[in-house]
Formats: C-alpha cells, sequence, structure tokens
C-alpha cells in the first residue's frame, strides 16, 4: 500500500510538471507561435524514486518534447529616416508589401513613395524612382495690367483669349488649360480739369462741394464747387 501511495504522489508531481511547462509556453511573447514539437525522450519505462514508472501506466506517449518557435524579431528599420529629415521631401504614398501571416500582427514591410523638390540621393534599402513633377501652384501673370486694374477711372472692357488652350508639356509634366494667354482691354477717363483756379488763386475759400456727375465704377466725373470770396476795398 505504501508502494502504491508513493508511485501515486510521483504521478501527480509528473502531471504538474507538465501543466507548468505549458503555461510557461503560452506566457511566451505575444510575438511567436509555436510551430513544432517532437519527442526527444520515448523510453517506454523509468526508474523513478526507486519505483518502476511507464508512459503506459501515465496515459502519456513521450517523457519530455522539444518546441519550435517562430519569432518576429524587435528590429525594425526604417530606411526612410533620411529622407524624413530633408525639408524638400515629402511623403506621397504608402502601401504594405508583406503581411504577417503566421501571427497576424499586421503589415510587416511597407513600401513608402517621396516625393522632393531637389535631387537627393537615395539612402540604403531604398529605390529611386522616375522624376516626376506636381504642379505645385496655378497662377495668372497680370502684372502688366495691374496699373489699369488698381486704378478706380478705369473700368475693364474686354477680356479676350489670346492664346487658345491645349495641353502644354512643362517640366516633363502635361498640363492642359482651356487658355493660355489673355489681353485684356480697359477704359478710363482723362485726367481731372479745374476751373476753379481763378477763384483759388484770388483766395476764395471753398464753401461748399458735391459731385454732380458719376462715371464708371461710380466714380465722380463732374464736382461743383462754391467759393466765397472778398472784395478789397
Amino acid at each position: 500500500m505504501r508502494r502504491h501511495g508513493g508511485q501515486s504522489k510521483m504521478i501527480t508531481r509528473l502531471i504538474l510538471s507538465g501543466a507548468l511547462l505549458a503555461l510557461s509556453g503560452i506566457s511566451m511573447a505575444a510575438d511567436c507561435k509555436k510551430t513544432g514539437s517532437i519527442c526527444v525522450d520515448s523510453t517506454p519505462c523509468k526508474m523513478v524514486g526507486g519505483n518502476q514508472v511507464c508512459l503506459s501506466q501515465l496515459g502519456l506517449s513521450c517523457w519530455n518534447y522539444e518546441d519550435t518557435y517562430t519569432c518576429l524579431k524587435p528590429d525594425a528599420v526604417d530606411y526612410c529616416a533620411a529622407i524624413k529629415q530633408v525639408p524638400e521631401c515629402h511623403q506621397t504614398g504608402s502601401v504594405c508589401a508583406t503581411s504577417d501571416t503566421l501571427l497576424g500582427t499586421g503589415c510587416m514591410k511597407w513600401t513608402n513613395t517621396w516625393q522632393c523638390g531637389a535631387s537627393v540621393a537615395a539612402p540604403a534599402g531604398t529605390v529611386k524612382l522616375d522624376t516626376t513633377h506636381t504642379i505645385a501652384s496655378d497662377t495668372i501673370d497680370s502684372a502688366a495690367c495691374n496699373s489699369l486694374a488698381s486704378n478706380p477711372t478705369c473700368t475693364l472692357a474686354a477680356h479676350t483669349c489670346t492664346e487658345p488652350g491645349g495641353t502644354r508639356i512643362i517640366n516633363g509634366l502635361a498640363v492642359a488649360k482651356d487658355c493660355w494667354a489673355w489681353r485684356d482691354d480697359y477704359s478710363c477717363m482723362g485726367p481731372i480739369k479745374s476751373d476753379c483756379a481763378a477763384l483759388q488763386n484770388k483766395g476764395c475759400t471753398l464753401s461748399s462741394s458735391k459731385c454732380v456727375s458719376y462715371g464708371l465704377n461710380n466714380t465722380c466725373i463732374l464736382t461743383e464747387n462754391v467759393y466765397s470770396c472778398q472784395d478789397k476795398a
């Protein structure tokens, strides 16, 4: 009876030890996955504490296993770090090149596309693509007409396209426009003339002034001034 009791105690220890090993395997890093397990000790019976214990008695087929795990290395390299430091460069796209199909952690490798305004040497691990251009700004050069456009005595009379639209290649980029150049015609009033100089020269004082006629852009084109004069004795 004592021998049987000793065997029962030893069996409990073996099962408990196996349970602890299993828990230890589960508690490994979340970025590891068990991919294989082989028996390294399948001896049918062993002497344990002076007693013979057999696998068949325990309902087991192996004394010791060797497990194989596949793990992710926490050593990701950002090959775009050098480009990120260049002020003239900005990221224009990012796609996943390789996904983690083993552990399901997401994307393993990204392909990022950057665009640079200046020539930049490609860092290791990157591929320089063909040179492309993007329209950064699209403005009309109206410098020749600014003086007339800002003149309150002038108004735009006609806006005519002088270079019909189409597609042009600018720095390797195809750009389409409805019109490439315009001609603006303005109608302006002549210089202001005054009939009040004689009164002003006599020392007359302006008493009142009012507009009696308006022209382009609601601009006054005729003003009536009333002067007060004193006769000299």
